[in-house]
């Protein structure tokens, strides 16, 4: 990390917050301050305990990504779950309150640092009633379009398309796509207008 060799450390965070010796709070606080220039820390949860005693319930994970968040300007920028299998089942609904709780809008992945100022194209849009037919220069470098919808003052994540897709069904209102790159970097936004 500190040689700039790693984009990223996902350490195994496997014990949960309520346990003395190896506690997940002090652990993703002390794995957060080893990240430096720009690299991220993307800590590893082991989802595949869920429900197997009292100290691995669903408010244990919401707290150990809660705890993880409180790092993200240190670089504590995600978890990777193992396994996959309890969301799969949704096992004792925990994808329910994955999906209301923690994760209810789309997001892209931290830009790898050693690409971070890579500059990468805007996306060709052109607004056909109410669909954005999208297109790039470098398609193969592409990873998705990203769209987001006018609200207020600012702008809101509505989705992230794959960048194979031609085109990009709209509603009423006005939008800006952009172009995300494998790297994680993302264009500026094409803005366009539905009547």
């Amino acid at each position: 990390m500190q040689e700039g060799w790693l984009d990223y450390l996902a350490p195994q965070l496997y014990w949960p917050s309520t346990q003395q010796a190896q506690a997940y709070g002090p652990l993703i606080e002390w794995w957060s301050g080893v990240a430096v220039g720009g690299r991220h820390v993307f800590a590893g949860n082991f989802l595949s305990k869920l429900g197997s005693d009292d100290a691995w319930t669903i408010d244990e994970f919401v707290t150990q990504v809660e705890l993880g968040r409180a790092f993200a300007e240190q670089g504590s920028r995600g978890n990777i779950y193992f396994h996959i299998g309890p969301l799969l089942a949704n096992q004792d609904g925990v994808a329910d309150v994955f999906a209301a709780e923690l994760y209810p809008r789309p997001v892209l992945t931290p830009a790898i640092a050693a690409l971070a100022d890579e500059v990468v194209a805007p996306p060709l849009v052109e607004l056909v009633d109410a669909t954005a037919m999208v297109s790039h220069g470098d398609p193969a470098s592409l990873r998705a379009w990203v769209v987001y919808k006018a609200e207020g003052q600012g702008w809101a994540l509505d989705r992230i398309a794959p960048a194979n897709a031609a085109s990009v069904a709209l509603a009423a209102g006005t939008w800006a796509i952009s172009a995300a790159a494998r790297s994680g970097v993302e264009s500026v936004g094409v803005r366009v207008t539905v009547p």
